[in-house]
C-alpha cells in the first residue's frame, strides 16, 4: 500500500479516485502504451498529443527534469494520432468519471 504522507501523494490519490480508480488508470496507461509503441513514442507524448489535437487547445506546458525529457518532448511533433488511436483512448475514457468544471474549481475544493 502507498502511504499518503505528502500533499502531492494525497492529491494524486484524489485524482485517481475521482477518475474512477486505479483500474481505470491502468487501462488508460495500457492503451497509451500500445499507441506509443505503434508510433515509437512515450506514454507522456501520446497523452500530450491527444490533448494538443483537441480543437480548443492551443498549447500545452511541458516540464523536463533532465536531458532525456527534452529529447522525448522533441519527438512529440513527429507524429499525429490516427482515428483508431483516438477511438481507443476515447473508449477507455468513456468508462471514467468526467470532471464537471475546470481544474481550478476542483483545486478550490469544488466538485470533480
Amino acid at each position: 500500500d502507498v502511504v499518503l504522507d505528502t500533499g502531492s501523494k494525497r492529491k494524486y490519490s484524489s485524482v485517481i479516485r475521482n477518475f474512477g480508480g486505479w483500474g481505470n488508470l491502468q487501462k488508460l496507461l495500457k492503451v497509451l502504451d500500445s499507441i506509443g509503441k505503434k508510433h515509437d513514442q512515450s506514454i507522456a507524448n501520446v497523452a500530450t498529443r491527444w490533448v494538443l489535437e483537441k480543437e480548443s487547445v492551443l498549447a500545452v506546458i511541458l516540464g523536463a527534469r533532465n536531458d532525456f525529457h527534452v529529447e522525448d518532448h522533441q519527438k512529440l511533433f513527429q507524429f499525429t494520432l490516427d482515428a483508431e488511436d483516438k477511438s481507443k483512448i476515447d473508449e477507455v475514457l468513456s468508462s471514467t468519471t468526467k470532471a464537471t468544471g475546470d481544474c481550478y474549481d476542483w483545486e478550490r475544493g469544488g466538485k470533480w
